[in-house]
């Protein structure tokens, strides 16, 4: 996690709940094991019971819950305990002795110390060693993190920091500490985000704005593609679908229709599978690479049919002799490798044409 200090923060953060989070996923629905209309029972006559997700479930506007820190040895992950860059390290005059000693000609210092400083608190008021449970007589000297205050809460609103607020500017850095909430909406993109389980995300306007057009971009041009592959007078959209290693692609009789069904679901489910579509689709428009295109589908055939087995990772094609014994066996160790040193290999002709035949043969 990179953070910043500003001095002197006047700005304005937004948190909003993830977009892509599915609620119902935390939930489960205790009901009654039903069959032909009646509750299912068992020996002793008790109704018997399962768990179901939820179908629909919705956040309530306004509820949420507090965010509190994680334990850590010798105290709590208050989100303060990172160095930053010092802005005032070259500062003559400090209000407070403490400062000068703890900030002067330091380059870099605890992001705690700096924010002691401009909130107007007193040395270690902002410390994370805080031992676990707070003793009654200790309630007048607490430190910040031993007070409720310390423990921001969300919900299912936006959520407004304003950073010229003491308290607002402190739980600011402790909400970016905390897992449940994503640093920047990259992070919660079901695509590319390493945190898209995150219940909230911190907004930055310019980067989220710049997410949703390259994601509009990017549905054009997969968009655009299908489209060609569609209009095509071959049967490339149905290659896709197997060159893409689609399951309900097996079916011989697979229309153009269902091919582009199954192949626009496909690279819509990551960027993994958007990228994987636009590679073979790139072969594909590309005269001199599209053999690499149509060979990719037939290792989904092959294999499909049982010609070539696949197991661990490798393809295996055992070459038949006389009377249709075993005379020579040919692995891979991946779809690459099948392709660029079988497939599409002219040493290979020979064998590739015998593999062919007994692919056809095998579907009549």
């Amino acid at each position: 996690m990179s953070v910043k200090f500003y001095k002197n923060d006047n700005r304005v953060i937004k948190i909003e709940p993830n977009p892509f989070k599915k609620l119902k996923t935390k939930f489960k629905m205790r009901v009654k094991r039903m069959q032909g209309g009646k509750p299912v029972v068992n020996s002793s006559g008790a109704v018997q019971y399962k768990d179901e997700e939820p179908k629909n479930l919705t956040r309530v506007p306004g509820t949420g819950k507090k965010l509190c820190h994680a334990r850590i040895p010798g105290g709590v992950n208050s989100g303060l305990d990172i160095m930053v860059t010092n802005p005032y390290k070259d500062e003559d005059f400090f209000t407070v002795e403490w400062a000068e000693r703890v900030l002067k000609d330091k380059p870099k210092v605890l992001l705690q110390y700096l924010l002691e400083y401009e909130c107007g608190f007193e040395h270690n008021y902002l410390t994370s060693r805080i031992p676990e449970g707070a003793q009654a007589s200790d309630k007048q000297n607490r430190k910040f993190f031993e007070k409720p205050e310390s423990k921001p809460g969300l919900n299912g609103n936006v959520t407004i920091l304003n950073m010229s607020n003491i308290i607002d500017r402190i739980n600011y850095y402790t909400i970016l500490a905390h897992k449940e909430v994503a640093n920047t909406f990259t992070e919660i993109d079901p695509a590319t985000g390493d945190n898209f389980d995150a219940w909230w995300y911190i907004v930055d306007s310019d980067e989220k704005d710049k997410h949703e057009l390259t994601k509009i971009e990017k549905e054009t041009k997969a968009a655009a593609a299908l489209e060609g592959l569609r209009e095509s007078n071959s049967e490339a959209i149905q290659q896709m679908a197997r060159a893409l290693d689609i399951e309900e692609a097996s079916d011989r009789n697979l229309t153009k229709a269902k091919a582009a069904t199954l192949v626009y679901n496909y690279y819509n489910q990551n960027m993994d599978c958007y990228d994987n579509f636009m590679d073979y689709y790139a072969e594909w428009k590309d005269a001199a690479r599209r053999d690499r295109f149509i060979a990719a589908s037939e290792v989904f055939n092959y294999v499909k049919s049982g010609v070539i087995s696949y197991r661990n990772g490798k393809y295996t094609w055992i070459k038949k002799g006389e009377e249709g014994r075993p005379s020579e066996t040919f692995m891979r160790k991946s779809k690459t490798d099948l392709i660029n040193n079988f497939l599409l290999d002219p040493s290979y002709q020979e064998e590739v044409d015998l593999l062919q035949e007994e692919y056809e043969e095998k579907i009549r």
